[in-house]
């Protein structure tokens, strides 16, 4: 029990790391963009890092959700063949 408790912290603490840096970058886009004296190009850059930050906030929330339902047991694993025999390493 006490096991499963620390990865949860440790997990929780990750996620919240993960996502410090889009937050960071959408709150200073908007404030940029809100910012007295603002351009119309300074507020599409704004905009254009804040859909980035949102979308990469967005693809972390999705990654965690999937690792929250491993970790539940709902999703199944399908086992499947995988013929590994064109691979090469690269240097």
């Amino acid at each position: 029990m006490a096991e499963a408790h620390e990865t949860q912290k440790r997990f929780t603490a990750d996620a919240s790391h993960e996502l410090r840096t889009p937050l960071t970058r959408l709150r200073l886009a908007t404030s940029s963009a809100l910012a007295d004296g603002a351009t119309d190009e300074d507020k599409k850059k704004a905009l254009e890092v804040a859909d980035a930050a949102a979308q990469s906030m967005g693809r972390l929330v999705q990654e965690m959700l999937v690792l929250a339902r491993a970790d539940a047991g709902q999703l199944t694993m399908r086992k499947e063949p995988l013929d590994l025999r064109w691979w090469r390493p690269t240097s």
